[in-house]
């Protein structure tokens, strides 16, 4: 009967161990900042101006400059300012000036600036 008991015991602590791993590994992938929803530029009067500041940030992280340098965005748009200011990150010439200037606009116009220093 002991070595039954013994036999229990041990498939009870994995499976308590497993479900503990588990959920550490889960709260690692659910802390990190979701990848923000596609941002159309002929739609930007649709979305607000942080759905947008996260877009244009996300991309240009991901694809370089090259995305700043072709954005096309309306210049009837409510977030053409936040825009312009953004797209003055082509003339810089390092990607941590290109994040402190991110953060600065994003600050500026009271945004959550969260995607900034997320890593995907």
């Amino acid at each position: 009967m002991n070595a039954y008991h013994l036999i229990l015991w041990s498939i009870i602590a994995l499976a308590l161990i497993l479900g503990i791993m588990r959920f550490v590994a889960r709260a690692e992938i659910d802390d990190r900042v979701k990848i923000p929803k596609h941002v159309p530029s002929d739609q930007v009067d649709r979305y607000t101006a942080q759905e947008v500041f996260d877009w244009v940030v996300y991309v240009t992280k991901v694809t370089g400059v090259g995305y700043l340098q072709q954005m096309n965005w309306p210049l009837g748009s409510p977030h053409r300012f936040m825009l312009e200011d953004l797209r003055t990150a082509i003339h810089l010439q390092t990607e941590e000036e290109r994040l402190d200037l991110f953060e600065r606009v994003g600050r500026t116009y009271f945004l959550n600036t969260e995607i900034v220093d997320a890593i995907w």
